[in-house]
């Protein structure tokens, strides 16, 4: 009976989950396709910009691997992941809408000035962090709320909400942004606000008892060289983390300056992909359950490889960039519904927080990395398409990794660590 009603109530914990997702994801709609337009205003130079759009990340390394961590050993009434999204969803809420006022509060004449600039870059990486929290604590609370054989599906259905809104993004949000920059901001504000009580309405459980320790953030790095699997998932979700960051780093600048579109216009081309990915949520989550996350990451970085070479090569005009959206958006359509479930295949619940910390700062510093060097390179050449050079070079890396990544039932034996990790053990002081 107990079985039965956790299984009724299953829809409506992927529908919680998935809106809280959503918000998040509204947060990165804003971070990819309006921050850079907001820090222009304050710095035309694009090199700068990319340091500046990655100094959060550099905070990230830190603070998702290190709340993966302490929720792993935090027991409270409201649960272990949630405390922390409690907090940062609401930070979230107060400086993406400061993030949004500032261009308006400071005058034209004091934007180019180094405390405006400062100002904005102080207030975006704050709200930065929050996001890096919300990251962590919300990714390790889904196999905490939805079981192993689910995720994939859970996955569908966050991408489903997450599709709605984005369609309003795309189809409102940006027109808005047209009219006057703060819309997004404050768009983006409200609908993360909705997600606090949905958040409190999202049962949390639990069988592990936490004990207690003391964090040490190279603590589980070994197992990255221990355990190829560990290791082959890293570089896999790196580039999944790197390709949509690299290949919208530039777009609204390169839409607005080289196609010479508005972001209205841009909207309007990423629409039909949005439906596109709307209609496709529901079965690539099914499909990820039933063929294997590996395989439809294989699927997700072919369709990222055509995607970014027809921006490198084939985009003129509105109806090529508008074709270009919609592989982009299937692609990643694909990628979400999979790469949840990737992550915590063969994981065991008192190793979710280290293997996803491990994961997480894999991630950022590969994603720092390829950001910072496509920005020198279009800031030196002025050459936007430069940066999907190397966006074809991440996906070309993300394919052939997941191709000879091996089915999760296949482990290595590296060591007797590296074992005991996988079995849920972790090694012991002697090992480590």
């Amino acid at each position: 009976m107990a079985e039965a009603a956790t299984q009724y109530n299953t829809p409506l914990k992927m529908g919680l989950m998935g809106y809280i997702g959503t918000a998040l994801d509204v947060n990165d709609f804003i971070f990819f396709n309006i921050v850079v337009v907001t820090f222009h205003k304050f710095t035309t130079d694009l090199f700068l910009i990319a340091i500046l759009v990655n100094v959060h990340r550099l905070l990230g390394c830190t603070l998702q691997p290190y709340v993966a961590w302490k929720a792993d050993h935090v027991r409270s009434r409201l649960g272990r992941r949630k405390p922390f999204l409690l907090c940062s969803l609401s930070g979230t809420v107060i400086f993406v809408i400061l993030l949004g006022l500032l261009p308006q509060w400071i005058s034209k004449p004091e934007y180019h000035t180094l405390w405006a600039l400062a100002l904005v870059s102080a207030v975006f990486i704050i709200w930065q962090v929050c996001q890096e929290i919300n990251l962590s604590a919300h990714t390790t609370l889904y196999p905490a709320v939805i079981e192993q054989r689910r995720l994939g599906t859970a996955g569908s259905v966050r991408m489903f909400i997450s599709g709605l809104m984005t369609l309003f993004m795309t189809y409102y949000v940006m027109h808005w942004a047209d009219i006057n920059g703060f819309y997004p901001y404050l768009a983006a504000g409200v609908i993360t606000v909705i997600a606090i009580p949905l958040l409190l309405m999202t049962p949390e459980k639990s069988t592990h008892t936490p004990s207690p320790a003391k964090y040490n953030p190279f603590e589980h790095m070994h197992l990255l060289f221990e355990n190829r699997r560990y290791a082959m998932v890293s570089i896999i979700a790196s580039c999944a983390l790197a390709f949509p960051v690299t290949m919208v780093l530039f777009q609204s600048l390169y839409v607005i300056h080289v196609l010479h579109f508005s972001l209205g216009s841009l909207g309007k081309a990423m629409f039909p992909g949005t439906i596109v990915a709307l209609v496709l949520a529901v079965p690539a989550g099914y499909l990820v359950d039933i063929l294997t996350p590996r395989r439809m990451m294989i699927l997700s970085f072919i369709l990222w490889i055509v995607a970014a070479g027809a921006m490198a090569f084939f985009v003129r005009h509105w109806y090529a960039l508008m074709i270009v959206q919609v592989l982009y958006f299937m692609a990643y359509t694909v990628q979400m519904s999979a790469i949840l479930a990737l992550t915590f295949e063969s994981v065991t619940e008192d190793m979710r927080g280290a293997v996803f910390g491990i994961i997480q700062v894999t991630r950022a510093v590969a994603t720092i990395i390829a950001t910072i060097a496509v920005g020198y390179l279009v800031n030196l050449d002025h050459d936007y398409r430069l940066a999907y050079y190397g966006c074809l070079l991440i996906a070309v890396t993300g394919l052939l990794v997941s191709w000879f990544l091996k089915p999760a039932g296949w482990m290595p034996s590296a060591s007797p660590a590296a074992d005991g990790a996988i079995a849920g053990t972790p090694p012991s002081a002697g090992e480590m």
